[in-house]
């Protein structure tokens, strides 16, 4: 039992440096989400006064997921690391651009809606890669790897609104969208570096004590070693008179 529970706690995920790195950043990456996708909607409200407009804008995150059996088709074919970075980066762009274009003037509402899509289109694809990638980024723990991830996720998406109402009385709407994008930037450099496959360790070579002989295996009845160290029948190897 003791053995057991040692063997247990050294293969906690917590005790990965790698996965603590990627674990930090995900949580991270995914509170900022979480706030985005509830303070956006509202500050387009805010601009446009249009509860019509609001609505169409929040019903964009769950129109991505219909995307998502195609995303994870992609990542079955060419793997994670084609969805995990990239994501990230498609996301920060659209964040950014959305709030330079705010920041301009007054956008329209094509212009929010194609941004807003980028933002969420560049999440899904980010939270595609990652999830198909757990086991090949820590194979030796992903049953409790996978676990762990999904319960901060879950936990990130709870925390995101009740970031945004708590601050939005102390930055407002738009230093929350400009707050909660730059986290995205960090996470970028753990998962590029997580969703490689980690190195596989050489095989350990066979050694053979000195003092030991290699033992053949007894010959079948009627047949006798020969030189090159095959059986054959004992009438091949005598010589006839």
């Amino acid at each position: 039992m003791t053995q057991q529970t040692l063997q247990d706690q050294s293969t906690a995920p917590w005790r990965d440096r790698r996965f603590l790195v990627f674990a930090t950043g995900n949580f991270v990456n995914n509170l900022g989400e979480g706030a985005y996708k509830v303070g956006l909607p509202l500050f387009v409200y805010e601009l446009t006064g249009s509860l019509a407009v609001m609505s169409l804008l929040a019903a964009l995150v769950p129109a991505m997921l219909l995307i998502s059996p195609w995303l994870g088709a992609v990542v079955d074919r060419w793997g994670p690391r084609v969805f995990v970075v990239p994501g990230l980066l498609i996301q920060l762009t659209g964040a950014l651009a959305l709030n330079l274009t705010v920041l301009a003037g007054r956008p329209s509402t094509v212009a929010l809606f194609c941004l807003t899509a980028l933002v969420q289109l560049g999440g899904e694809m980010y939270r595609a890669g990652w999830i198909a990638g757990v086991p090949g980024m820590f194979p030796h723990n992903a049953a409790r790897s996978r676990a762990v991830l999904g319960s901060l996720f879950v936990t990130s998406n709870i925390a995101g609104p009740l970031l945004v109402a708590v601050g939005v009385g102390l930055v407002g709407y738009l230093g929350l969208l400009w707050s909660t994008r730059p986290p995205s930037w960090p996470p970028s450099s753990s998962g590029s570096s997580a969703s490689t496959r980690p190195r596989r360790r050489p095989a350990p070579r066979r050694t053979r004590n000195p003092g030991t002989r290699r033992q053949r295996a007894p010959a079948a009845p009627g047949t006798s070693w020969t030189a090159g160290g095959s059986y054959a029948p004992k009438s091949a190897c005598c010589t006839c008179s």
